[in-house]
């Protein structure tokens, strides 16, 4: 039976909204919350095609470097100060729906664009509360088909574990430092243990201190008003992102970096984390694309379009980022 010229005018209505409002949209997901947003404006989003996702991982040292006199012979030494993480894909889809009604009841382009939008909007919207909801995760939602989440990436028990392809059990290096603060009154130890996991994950960085300093802190609403009571008396709110403040991520730090606050971060918890070592990359051709328009089998005049995007979020050094939990009065 052929599609109806009305229903392919209105397929075609929503394929030309979409691709107008496509780059709008991933930028609209990737900068919708705090994480996401420091993510995209300091470069850690990219994209890239292949079977896997690899990433070197620099964490060795290269032994070769001595002193020397005169006459002296050096001795050869092959240092390999990495490895090779590798990481699945995750395959995300969310879709847009309509039926025989919908079409019938809102001819006329005027009235039609506006739903269109409703329902391209409503999409971007709910995209974006999923990757934060996610980003607290352990990756095993949907039967660990989800993208990973901070807490597989820098868990609370750092010793056990395989992420990467890499046993954390077998290799120290890749471990993240986490601190349980039970029965640690936060009032009188926050400050005290977030300065300790500053000083504690920026260790291993002699090298290039600046690429060790930890630049993001994420924690829980109420958490986030604890430090910004214990703040105000040492006046350290100050103004770093005019626009990062504009879209209502407010402008508290502790020593220079952001300290933000997110829905869906477990109870009593915070990360301090190195984002210079966090990635999160997209596949360059499935990034956020409509498919084609599918009818619906037994629901006459229903049609359906899925959209995908595929992604993970990966990580290459796991000792410059730290955990904090059972952060409770």
């Amino acid at each position: 039976m052929p599609v109806p010229t009305i229903t392919r005018s209105i397929d075609s209505l929503y394929t030309h909204n979409w691709q107008l409002r496509r780059k709008p949209m991933v930028d609209q997901v990737m900068q919708a919350t705090p994480f996401w947003y420091y993510m995209k404006q300091n470069h850690r989003i990219v994209m890239r095609g292949g079977e896997f996702i690899e990433d070197p991982l620099r964490y060795g040292k290269n032994d070769s470097i001595r002193g020397i006199g005169r006459g002296d012979t050096v001795t050869i030494v092959d240092s390999d100060p990495s490895t090779m993480s590798k990481w699945p894909w995750k395959y995300v889809t969310g879709h847009i729906y309509r039926t025989f009604q919908d079409d019938q009841v809102n001819r006329g382009e005027a009235k039609f664009l506006d739903l269109v939008q409703t329902k391209i909007e409503t999409l971007q919207d709910s995209y974006a509360e999923k990757m934060e909801m996610w980003l607290f995760d352990d990756g095993t939602a949907d039967g660990g088909k989800v993208p990973n989440g901070l807490l597989n990436l820098v868990p609370y028990a750092p010793a056990t574990g395989t992420v990467g392809n890499l046993n954390r059990a077998t290799y120290s290096w890749w471990r993240n430092y986490a601190t349980d603060m039970t029965t640690q009154n936060p009032v009188l130890w926050l400050r005290t243990r977030l300065t300790t996991m500053w000083n504690n994950t920026m260790r291993w960085g002699a090298g290039d201190r600046l690429k060790a300093v930890p630049d993001f802190i994420i924690t829980t609403q109420a958490i986030a008003e604890i430090y910004e009571d214990m703040a105000d008396a040492v006046a350290t709110i100050i103004l770093k992102d005019n626009m990062k403040v504009g879209r209502g991520f407010g402008q508290l730090v502790f020593k220079g970096i952001p300290v933000n606050w997110s829905p869906y971060c477990p109870d009593y918890a915070l990360w301090m984390l190195n984002t210079e070592y966090l990635k999160f990359t997209v596949d360059d051709i499935e990034n956020f694309t409509l498919g084609e328009w599918i009818p619906i089998a037994d629901q006459p005049g229903a049609r359906v379009a899925h959209a995908l995007f595929v992604c993970n979020l990966t990580i290459s050094n796991c000792r410059h980022q730290g955990a904090i939990y059972n952060i409770d009065n």
